[in-house]
């Protein structure tokens, strides 16, 4: 049973179809020098992303907000170096809600990690001795 059927099960969800639609820029060359060339000719482009509607019974929807805030609360009880662990899972979330919804930045990050990854190579020779 994949997850949105446990879903589904568990909360007595219907799942259905929504007649609203997201709308998202589309993926563009984000090297792009538009300084040079600014011009009404140059538009951004969306695409749009089916929504789905959930239906659950009142006390299904109480029991699932519940457990968010129970997960929250405990998340923030169980502080690590004085909240620390909450505080980077907060941003590890709001970082990827922020790389999921805008194309540049996630064609940043991408790019940000190919780049650490090159560099965390040449640390990762113990061999090299200070002075070299």
């Amino acid at each position: 049973m994949d997850n949105t059927e446990a879903f589904k099960k568990r909360y007595q969800a219907v799942v259905k179809q929504s007649p609203y639609r997201i709308s998202k820029i589309k993926d563009h060359d984000y090297n792009y020098n538009w300084v040079d060339h600014l011009s009404l000719d140059d538009r951004l482009e969306f695409e749009y992303e089916q929504m789905i509607a959930v239906h659950l019974p009142e006390n299904r929807f109480r029991e699932l907000v519940e457990t968010e805030e129970r997960f929250y609360k405990r998340l923030n009880e169980n502080q690590i170096l004085g909240g620390t662990a909450s505080a980077i899972v907060r941003q590890a979330e709001r970082e990827l809600h922020i790389r999921n919804d805008n194309p540049a930045v996630k064609a940043a990050y991408e790019k940000y990690l190919h780049l650490l990854g090159l560099v965390e190579s040449a640390y990762d020779d113990n061999t090299l001795k200070v002075g070299d």
